[in-house]
């Protein structure tokens, strides 16, 4: 069942409006009575009725309430440096799919791929995309965001910042931090380490490994 992701909270009458609208529409092709899954900005999930369809909406009629937890009580960050041509693309699709909760493209110093200003926007906003499509498609309650690529110290300040935070609050809700460890790892409180040290990897797949590890 296509599901799709809203602002605001689930109500009796749903519009759905611009790209989610248009792929009903002209993609999907759908018509009246059929049904889709729809998320709402609580994390609320609902099954909806299509019921009628003008130039630019589609409205749809809730038809019940769902109780599904699909996310892990463990807020996973990936971070990942820049990688060639559609690596990282690949690399957020897969780790929506597992249950990351976030991603953090990181300039790394031997990074071969370098990006102004306007080139970070755009990869970024083609990321979050796709980290959308992933969550549709894997029955996630959540987007998990992309962030815009930081450098390795941002990345690190980010992180410990945000697993003091969560340490402060509960332990169930733990972020990991998983590094795929080659001679040498920086040492951080709050942190687990995982070295990879059976096989040679390719960089997407170590970081995905350690993300589920």
């Amino acid at each position: 069942m296509r599901r799709l992701f809203m602002e605001g909270e689930l109500s009796e009458n749903i519009i759905i409006r611009g790209a989610d609208a248009h792929h009903l529409m002209h993609v999907m092709r759908a018509k009246a009575g059929q049904e889709i899954t729809i998320v709402d900005g609580s994390s609320h999930i609902g099954r909806a009725e299509l019921v009628e369809f003008t130039a630019d909406t589609v409205t749809a009629r809730l038809v019940e309430r769902l109780e599904a937890d699909t996310e892990s009580p463990i807020s996973i960050e990936l971070a990942q440096c820049l990688l060639k041509g559609d690596k990282l693309e690949f690399l957020v699709q897969k780790a929506v799919e597992l249950g990351a909760s976030s991603v953090v493209p990181v300039e790394m110093k031997r990074c071969v791929v370098r990006l102004d200003e306007r080139k970070k926007k755009a990869r970024t906003e083609r990321w979050q995309r796709i980290a959308e499509s992933a969550a549709k498609q894997s029955g996630r309650r959540v987007i998990p965001s992309v962030r815009q690529p930081l450098s390795f110290a941002e990345a690190l300040k980010t992180a410990s910042l945000a697993a003091n935070r969560a340490a402060r609050y509960s332990a169930s809700a733990f972020p990991r931090s998983a590094a795929a460890a080659s001679s040498a790892s920086v040492k951080m409180p709050n942190f687990s380490y995982v070295a990879i040290v059976f096989s040679s990897l390719r960089i997407s797949a170590a970081s995905i490994i350690a993300a589920t590890s």
